[in-house]
C-alpha cells in the first residue's frame, strides 16, 4: 500500500525526471527502473536532481500534464453530478487514479523524438571526437567496471592517486559513452591519470567503451545479478 501511495506524493514528478536524468535519458533503462521501484519516496537517495534546462522543461511538462489530467478527471466527476452522464464519474476517477503511470510514459515521447532527431547524431559526433582525445592523451587511463561499487572504487582511486598525481575522474555515476565524451572534451591533456567508470546495460557496452577510451588498466569490482534482464546467466554477464 505504501508503494502505491508513493505514486501520489508531491515530489513524484521530480522523481520521474531524476530517474530519467540518472539513466542518461535512456527510455528502456528508465522504464525498467520505474516498474521495479516499490516506493518512489526512496528513489532520490544518492543525489539530488540536477536542474539543467532539459530537467526543468521536463519537470514543467509533467506537472502541467498531471494538473491537466487531474482537472479533467474532476470535471467529469462534476459533469456526472450535474447532468447524470452515464459513466462520467467512473471515467473521471480513472483519469485521476492512472495519472502516475500515464505521465511516466507520456514524458518519454519528447525524449524519443529528440533523441532520434537531435541527440543521437550529436552523440555520435562527440564519441568520435572523444576517441581521438583519449588516444592522444598521455596519461594512464584506468577503467572501472562491475555490477556494483563502481562509483565508490572510482572515487577511492581518485582520492588516493591525487596525493601525488594530477587525476581526473568521470563525475558522479556518469558512466556511458555520451558521458565519457563530455568528460573527454573537458580534459586539458596535463592529467597524469584518468579514472573512467563503465556502466553496462547490455552486452557489448564494455567493449564499445574500451574501443573509445582505450584504457591501460582495468578494475572489475565484482559480479552480481544486476543486469540479467539483458543476459541469459550470471556467467554471461561476467564474460
Amino acid at each position: 500500500m505504501k508503494g502505491i501511495l508513493s505514486l501520489y506524493v508531491p515530489s513524484y514528478a521530480t522523481v520521474l525526471v531524476y530517474m530519467l536524468q540518472s539513466t542518461e535519458y535512456q527510455v528502456g533503462p528508465y522504464l525498467r527502473w520505474f516498474w521495479r521501484t516499490n516506493d518512489f519516496r526512496q528513489v532520490m537517495k544518492r543525489r539530488a536532481l540536477e536542474r539543467t534546462k532539459a530537467a526543468r522543461l521536463l519537470l514543467l511538462a509533467i506537472r502541467l500534464g498531471i494538473l491537466l489530467q487531474v482537472t479533467l478527471g474532476v470535471f467529469f466527476i462534476w459533469l456526472d453530478s450535474r447532468r447524470d452522464l452515464a459513466g462520467a464519474w467512473q471515467f473521471g476517477v480513472a483519469l485521476i487514479i492512472v495519472y502516475p503511470v500515464v505521465w511516466a510514459y507520456m514524458i518519454t515521447l519528447p525524449i524519443l523524438i529528440g533523441r532520434w532527431l537531435i541527440v543521437r547524431p550529436r552523440e555520435k559526433r562527440l564519441i568520435r571526437e572523444s576517441q581521438s582525445i583519449f588516444a592522444k592523451h598521455p596519461g594512464v587511463k584506468i577503467a572501472v567496471a562491475g555490477s556494483y561499487g563502481k562509483t565508490t572504487m572510482k572515487e577511492l582511486l581518485g582520492t588516493v592517486l591525487s596525493e601525488s598525481k594530477n587525476v581526473a575522474i568521470t563525475p558522479a555515476n556518469k558512466n556511458v559513452a555520451s558521458s565519457h565524451a563530455v568528460f573527454a572534451s573537458k580534459l586539458t591533456g596535463k592529467e597524469d591519470v584518468l579514472v573512467i567508470e563503465y556502466g553496462e546495460g547490455r552486452p557489448g557496452d564494455v567493449l564499445r567503451f574500451t574501443k573509445t577510451t582505450q584504457p591501460n588498466i582495468g578494475v572489475i569490482t565484482g559480479i552480481a545479478p544486476a543486469h540479467l534482464d539483458q543476459y541469459p546467466s550470471l556467467d554471461a554477464a561476467a564474460r
